[in-house]
């Protein structure tokens, strides 16, 4: 017997509910008086609601981490873009000048090539 136990490994960790199962299917009292169900529907309702508790308390602890770097991530993206924006107005004003300065070099040279030909 002791092998057995030895081959099969250790059992799985059963949750609080699971073990609650076992318990009431182990008691065999097939009639139960009303005040016993209240009161195991209450041990049930609170292993639940421990369990479920856990489980979500454990779904946090999981994605904290991925949720920072994510709220971490659209900072540094806003900023960026506020920088990429910045830098794109800087270039448009640039541009906005060099075409002005060509179209007045170009005016200056159309002058230039009708008071030649008259």
């Amino acid at each position: 017997m002791n092998l057995e136990l030895a081959l099969e490994g250790p059992s799985p960790k059963k949750n609080n509910f699971e073990l609650w199962i076992e318990n009431q299917n182990a008691g065999g009292d097939v009639v139960q008086q009303e005040s016993t169900q209240q009161a195991d529907s209450k041990r049930f309702l609170e292993i639940l609601l421990k369990d479920q508790g856990q489980e979500a308390k454990m779904t946090c602890i999981k994605w904290i981490g991925a949720l920072s770097d994510s709220g971490a991530f659209e900072d540094f993206s806003l900023k960026r873009l506020d920088g990429l924006i910045k830098e794109a107005l800087i270039l448009e004003g640039n541009l906005k000048r060099q075409k002005d300065v060509l179209r007045q070099r170009l005016q200056i040279l159309t002058k230039t090539l009708q008071g030649l030909e008259m």
